[in-house]
C-alpha cells in the first residue's frame, strides 16, 4: 500500500513499504541493517513489476516491519530491532499468523509487550482486517472487532485497520474508526469505484481514512489507475486531500 499525494504515488515517489512474516516458521523479521538494505528482501514473489525496481530503492519510503505475535520469543528485542533499523511501524496479519490481535487478553504476554513498546515509541500498528483468499488463511482472526480491545487498552497506540475489514466487516471498521481517536482505517486493495458502496459515510469520516493501493498485489491495475478512479468519486476535494495524503502526513508525522 502507498500513502502520500496521489500525483507522487502514481509515479512511485514515496510511500509505505510493508514487510510481514506470514510463514509460521519464520518468526520475527530478522533485522541486521537499516531499512534500505532490506528493500530487496521486501519484494514480492516473482519480483516487482517493470519499473518498480528503479522506483522503490530511489524514492523515499516509510518502512514498516512485522513481529510474529504467536512465535516471537523476545518481544522487547524485536521492537528495539525495528526501531534501530529505522522502521516506523509494525504490521500484524492475524489471518495468516494464526493469532487474534487481542490475544494478550488470553495470556499472550509477548504480544502485550509488543503493543506497549510500540505505544511508547510512537510506532504505527497496522492490523490486517478482512478476508484473505491465500492458502492457509483463517479469516476468523481478521474480524476488526478484535481491535476494539487494543484501542481501549492502548489509547496512545496509533492503529490502522488495513483494508477496512473488507468485504465482510466494513461497518465494524467504520464504527471503530469513528469511536476511537487513535484508530484509522485504510482502503487499500478495495477497488476505488466500490468505496462509497463499502463506506457510505466516507466523506463524513474522511479525517480517519488513509489512501492505499495494495500495489503490486494481484488485481491492482496500478497506482495511477487507482488514483484516477479515486479522484473521480463524487466527494469533495477536501475529503480527497485528507484521504490521499493529509491524514498520512499527520499520522506518520511527515
Amino acid at each position: 500500500m502507498v500513502y502520500g499525494s496521489l500525483e507522487r504515488a502514481s509515479r512511485g515517489e514515496g510511500g509505505v513499504l510493508l514487510r510481514q512474516g506470514l510463514d509460521p516458521g519464520e518468526g520475527p523479521v530478522p533485522l541486521r541493517h537499516g531499512p534500505r538494505e532490506h528493500l530487496p528482501r521486501l519484494r514480492p514473489p516473482g519480483g516487482l513489476p517493470r519499473g518498480a525496481g528503479r522506483a522503490v530503492p530511489l524514492r523515499p519510503v516509510i518502512p514498516v516491519g512485522s513481529v510474529h505475535p504467536a512465535l516471537v520469543k523476545e518481544p522487547e528485542r524485536a521492537v528495539r530491532d525495528l526501531l534501530a533499523g529505522g522502521f516506523r511501524g509494525i504490521k500484524i496479519h492475524p489471518s495468516h499468523q494464526g493469532c487474534f490481535p487481542n490475544a494478550y487478553r488470553q495470556g499472550n504476554r509477548a504480544l502485550e509487550t509488543v503493543y506497549r513498546r510500540a505505544e511508547e515509541a510512537g510506532l504505527i500498528l497496522i492490523v490486517h482486517t478482512g478476508t484473505s483468499v491465500f492458502p492457509g488463511a483463517r479469516n476468523l482472526y481478521a474480524d476488526p472487532i478484535h481491535c476494539d480491545d487494543l484501542a481501549v487498552d492502548f489509547p496512545k497506540l496509533k492503529i490502522v485497520l488495513a483494508h477496512g475489514g473488507r468485504p465482510l466487516w466494513m461497518e465494524t471498521a467504520t464504527f471503530l474508526a469513528r469511536r476511537f481517536p487513535n484508530v484509522h482505517l485504510d482502503v487499500s486493495s478495495i477497488p476505488p469505484q466500490k468505496l462509497l458502496e463499502y463506506f457510505p459515510r466516507l466523506e463524513e469520516m474522511a479525517d480517519k481514512v488513509l489512501w492505499g493501493s495494495d500495489w503490486p498485489a494481484p488485481g491492482v491495475p496500478g497506482m495511477r489507475e487507482n488514483a484516477d478512479r479515486f479522484l473521480a468519486l463524487p466527494i469533495s476535494d477536501g475529503a480527497k486531500r485528507r484521504i490521499a495524503h493529509e491524514n498520512a502526513r499527520r499520522l506518520f508525522a511527515l
